[in-house]
Order: structure tokens, then sequence, then C-alpha cells
């Protein structure tokens, strides 16, 4: 009688300890889990700013080109000034005969 107590004992031993590993288990896949979705949303946020910085990027890189045009005829602009000045300055400085 001694030796069914015993194993009876021994039975619900493993019992209780085959519900702990079970339970261990489940609390590791629910922490992977939540591990897994907090990197889900953090590569998402992530996802959004790098999208911002390229289209910020895009942005600016047309307003530099747009500047560079500006630029390109400003200083044409400033050449033909300087071509007419000299040429006006070489009018103006020849003799009148």
């Amino acid at each position: 009688a001694d030796v069914c107590v015993k194993a009876s004992e021994l039975d619900a031993v493993s019992d209780c300890l085959a519900e702990e590993q079970r339970r261990a288990r489940e609390l590791q896949w629910e922490d992977m889990r939540i591990t897994l979705e907090e990197e889900r949303q953090i590569s998402a946020q992530r996802e959004a700013e790098l999208s911002k910085y390229i289209t910020m990027s895009t942005q600016l890189q047309v307003q530099l080109e747009s500047q560079n045009c500006r630029l390109n005829e400003l200083s044409s602009d400033l050449q033909k000034e300087k071509e007419l000045n000299a040429k006006l300055l070489k009018h103006t400085q020849q003799p009148v005969e």
C-alpha cells in the first residue's frame, strides 16, 4: 500500500511538473510573440522614417537642381552684362574724330 501511495504521489508530482513545463513553454512562446510584434512595430516605424527621409532628400535634390539652373542663368546674365559693359567702355574710350 505504501508503494501505491508513493507511486500515486510520484504520478501527481510528474503531472504537476509536466503542467509547469507546459505553462513555461506557453509563456516562452508568448514572450517570443510579443518580442516579434515589438520588432515588427519598430521595423515599420523605421521604414516610415526612411520613406520620409527619402522624400525629403528627393525634394532637396529637386530644389538643388532648380537653384543650380538659376545660378547658371544668373552667371550667364552676368557674363553678358560684363561683355556689354566692356563694349560700352571700349566705345566710350575711343577718341572722337
